[in-house]
């Protein structure tokens, strides 16, 4: 199991205060990193695109990439008191 109070927070917002979709993921440590890759994947993340020519070429974060961020970002948080780690993106559009 992981630390006692510990979880995961994800929001997606539309602009700085408006909340659009959220998800928590209360879970083991290792449980909790793997569902907030899928679900980031999944439900969060959007593509950069680009375009050469008429085709179009996608750009997601790779998850190598961001697994290392998730794991940066949970290793600094078990040093600190039990409390959520949070992870937010805002949409422009």
């Amino acid at each position: 199991m992981g630390v006692a109070g510990t979880y995961i927070k994800i929001g997606f917002f539309h602009t700085g205060s408006d909340l659009l979709n959220h998800d928590e993921i209360h879970d083991d440590l290792f449980s909790q990193l793997e569902k907030t890759l899928e679900l980031l994947y999944a439900k969060y993340l959007r593509a950069g695109i680009s375009y050469e020519g008429l085709q179009r070429i996608e750009m997601p974060v790779p998850r190598p990439v961001m697994r290392e961020a998730l794991i940066n970002a949970e290793a600094i948080r078990t040093t600190l008191p039990p409390s959520p780690f949070r992870s937010a993106s805002v949409s422009t559009n």
